[in-house]
């Protein structure tokens, strides 16, 4: 796991990186890591004040929690560091030019709401299965768009083996046409049964005018990844999508792991615009209740659900009545997430009043209450990456789960990118597969052929400049010597 630098025996302590960590998650465990995604610079120095929080945001009792929860990160952050001496907080990042987002989430916001106005699917059989070029064309009656959606196995430009099944384009066909009227299960699920990612591409179109010049959006979805694109508030869209799964492909209909990250009410999430969130904890109920996962969770199955500061949070996830509760799981693991600098510092201090530099993870399993032992704590440290990317800890909870890759099923809630294997589901679940968000990952051999390369050059052009120096000084001692014989002329 490259994108672990360290961690300890029991895995209780660990520092990971963000970016390779998300990147990792897109390909099946043993296969090579082609792409690479975009990042921001790390954080050099830690945040400045705050002047704008307020001290109220803490209660007397959160503040207390925070203080015991602080002395526990303290100690596993010097651990960290004595271990980590002489090495990188964070692997090198790739930057690039800012991704349009706002047209992005236009894009996926108009996908979401194409159940409302879609009224026919015409699909077109591919004419060779390695090239599984399959189109689906949607005529809506929205008159402004016709969303036109193609799917391309095309994995040799991810770098990674090609592996041809006849049956994708007849699976993907099955799944997609109907003879009556669509149902929506089938159009915003979507399911990639090779062992190898696939290439879907969305175009956006004028209906009966003339083309609206918007880059077409290309997404890379992962090995044996499944996502529905919808709200999460749509309930009974993910109950039939579970269903259909099931029927078709026989997938689990209980799933093993559930990992969320909740938009909870959040200012400077709010304020930045990065994402939606919701003004209130008690307008997340009725989305709950709406999800009913309580059936879908199987016996022994592990739920983690990140989590803000505020106390209000933590309470609606644990307190009486709260998730847990409603969902019969009792937390085993609490785990924070520790916010560094690229040199390993605390983004702030860690009993600042104001604001916190880290995040938790509440982890639960579903048993009999008497069953559950004392809660374990686990911190991990890692420099942020862009606003609410979190990082993507799936090893890590199937050693919890007891299983590896591929033996257990998985869903994760409000997911902002796909998983190889999983199940992810929200409004915005293919943002982060983007093509633009991706580079072509620099091997270590690609970079010792750049640096000898840049050294070629910097020699040829020391040559360069030397020849033309030495040029001048030909061209003057040429002159000089004209001058000579001019003046033995006059003479």
């Amino acid at each position: 796991m490259e994108y672990i630098l360290w961690h300890n025996a029991d895995w209780t302590r660990f520092v990971i990186d963000i970016p390779d960590s998300i990147s990792a998650a897109q390909v099946i465990r043993g296969q090579p890591v082609a792409y690479q995604l975009l990042s921001c610079p790390p954080q050099k120095k830690e945040w400045g004040n705050n002047e704008k929080a307020s001290v109220t945001n803490f209660s007397v009792k959160a503040q207390g929690r925070h203080d015991d929860v602080a002395k526990v990160i303290c100690e596993a952050h010097g651990e960290m560091k004595n271990a980590m001496q002489g090495r990188k907080w964070c692997n090198d990042r790739f930057l690039g030019r800012r991704a349009n987002y706002k047209l992005l989430d236009l894009l996926l916001q108009n996908l979401v709401d194409g159940h409302q106005y879609t009224q026919t699917i015409e699909i077109q059989e591919p004419v060779e299965p390695n090239t599984a070029d399959v189109q689906v064309r949607i005529t809506p009656a929205f008159q402004a768009w016709r969303p036109t959606v193609r799917v391309i196995n095309d994995c040799k430009t991810r770098g990674l083996s090609m592996i041809t099944n006849n049956h994708v384009n007849a699976d993907l066909t099955r799944l997609l046409s109907t003879t009556s009227e669509p149902k929506e299960v089938f159009k915003r699920l979507f399911y990639n049964p090779n062992p190898h990612a696939v290439k879907l591409t969305i175009e956006l179109r004028p209906n009966d005018q003339e083309y609206i010049a918007i880059p077409h959006p290309h997404f890379w979805i992962p090995p044996r990844a499944t996502f529905l694109l919808s709200d999460c508030c749509e309930g009974d869209l993910f109950h039939q999508s579970v269903k259909e799964m099931h029927k078709k492909y026989g997938h689990a209909q209980l799933f093993d792991l559930v990992l969320m990250d909740p938009p909870w009410p959040n200012k400077s999430a709010e304020n930045s615009g990065n994402y939606k969130t919701f003004r209130f904890v008690e307008d997340m109920r009725q989305m709950w209740s709406a999800m009913s996962l309580e059936q879908y969770i199987a016996p022994g199955g592990i739920v983690a659900v990140w989590i803000t500061n505020r106390e209000l949070v933590r309470d609606e996830v644990l307190g009486p009545g709260g998730l847990f509760a409603r969902w019969g799981v009792c937390l085993i693991e609490e785990w924070y997430y520790l916010k560094t600098t690229k040199t390993g510092d605390e983004l702030c201090d860690l009993r600042d009043q104001f604001r916190k530099p880290y995040e938790t993870l509440l982890v639960g399993k579903k048993t009999n209450p008497r069953l559950t032992n004392s809660i374990k704590t686990r911190v991990f440290a890692g420099v942020p990456d862009l606003h609410s990317r979190k990082p993507v800890v799936k090893e890590m909870l199937e050693l919890i789960i007891g299983k590896e890759d591929g033996q257990y099923a998985a869903l994760e809630i409000f997911a902002r990118a796909c998983t190889s294997g999983w199940m992810s589901w929200g409004n915005e679940v293919i943002k982060h597969n983007w093509e633009r968000c991706w580079v072509k990952k620099v091997t270590d051999e690609r970079r010792e052929q750049i640096a000898e390369e840049k050294k070629t050059r910097a020699e040829a052009k020391k040559r360069g400049e030397n020849k033309e120096t030495k040029s001048i000084d030909f061209s003057t001692q040429s002159v000089k010597a004209g001058e000579k014989r001019k003046a033995s002329d006059l003479e």
